[in-house]
């Protein structure tokens, strides 16, 4: 079968891990928004992700908006006329940084209205995503989980992964990873660390700092305040802003004791997955389809923005490993969360479509 994901293959792990489950079971993909627009093949299965990612890109992104709509809506129809099957994975509900909300709804209306199968990681994504775009249910629409990080997965101790990284054996070591930006809470997972009466506490905060919406003034004042953070040599913190390269996941994961997450807002979380992929408990706000991607999983749910309740689980969860009553063992999520049954959901409900 000949599958068109339109999404370039060295934009994220989830790309590239879907790429080689769709390719582990003889399927051809072809790859990238330029083949979406400009190839003249005729794939089995159109599989798109980010919308915003077929018309952000140059030159597409210098198009008036009713051209981009039209180009959009040409080659959604021109696939649906060859018979090809359109596959929407839901990652999120909107855009979180929106420079054009209302371009955005009719780009994902088109999207959905063109669409056969809408996959969601979560019963809570579908649940969510049909208020805001009814058309949503007149499709099939599927819950696939979000797979797991073994493309990133690599086992070091935790003592050399330390060394690495500088930090003593003797600390309980805390992790915010992913792109910081203000919708995941990075002043708030800060609050939670400030807050937690825990004598070895540590805190990595590892990922690109997003400075959009800030004046000129305000983003020269914060980068070099955050210039200043990554070349102190905090008695218990550490703090990279930038983007971490994927042999630098398994160091500061298998440094790790515990990741924090602190979300104000979100649908799906990749860093939920990356954590049970590396056996890491995780602290994280009640909101979208978290609490299902943590099934099967070591965590504790607050209810996001509550600092006390964030404290609570976090000292809670410090305890148990303290005690070691924590039975870290990952097999029953990576069973049920593979690429390879994400893969063939899909595939199956394409073939109960096509027939």
């Amino acid at each position: 079968m000949l599958i068109l994901v339109a999404e370039n293959p060295q934009s994220n792990s989830y790309t590239s891990s879907l790429l080689n489950a769709y390719q582990s079971i003889g399927h051809t993909v072809v790859c990238d928004p330029h083949n979406f627009f400009y190839s003249n093949l005729i794939p089995e299965i159109l599989h798109i992700h980010w919308p915003e990612r077929l018309y952000h890109w140059y030159p597409l992104s210098e198009k008036p908006d009713n051209l981009k709509i039209d180009l959009l809506r040409e080659k959604l129809c021109h696939y649906k006329n060859k018979g090809t099957v359109i596959v929407f994975t839901v990652h999120d509900l909107i855009l979180h940084f929106s420079t054009n909300r209302k371009l955005d709804e009719k780009i994902f209306n088109l999207i959905i209205e063109h669409s056969d199968i809408i996959s969601h990681h979560c019963s809570k994504s579908l649940e969510m995503f049909s208020k805001l775009y009814p058309i949503a249910l007149s499709k099939v629409n599927i819950i696939d989980h979000h797979g797991d990080y073994l493309i990133d997965y690599k086992y070091i101790t935790k003592k050399e992964a330390r060394s690495k990284l500088n930090i003593s054996d003797e600390k309980f070591v805390i992790l915010n990873f992913g792109s910081q930006q203000s919708y995941k809470g990075r002043e708030f997972i800060d609050k939670v660390f400030n807050s937690c009466a825990i004598n070895s506490k540590y805190l990595i905060t590892a990922g690109n700092y997003y400075y959009r919406g800030l004046s000129l003034i305000k983003k020269f004042v914060m980068e070099i305040r955050n210039n200043m953070k990554e070349k102190n040599n905090f008695r218990n913190k550490k703090y990279i802003y930038r983007s971490i390269d994927n042999n630098e996941i398994p160091v500061l994961f298998n440094a790790s004791d515990i990741v924090l997450l602190g979300h104000k807002a979100g649908l799906v979380s990749g860093i939920i997955p990356m954590a049970a992929t590396f056996s890491k408990p995780v602290i994280y706000p009640d909101i979208g389809c978290f609490k299902e991607q943590m099934k099967d999983w070591i965590g504790s749910a607050y209810e996001a923005g509550n600092l006390k309740q964030a404290c609570d689980s976090l000292n809670d969860i410090y305890k148990k490993m303290k005690d070691d009553k924590l039975f870290l063992d990952n097999s029953i999520w990576m069973q049920k969360n593979s690429w390879n049954k994400h893969v063939e959901l899909i595939l199956q409900t394409v073939n109960k479509f096509k027939n």
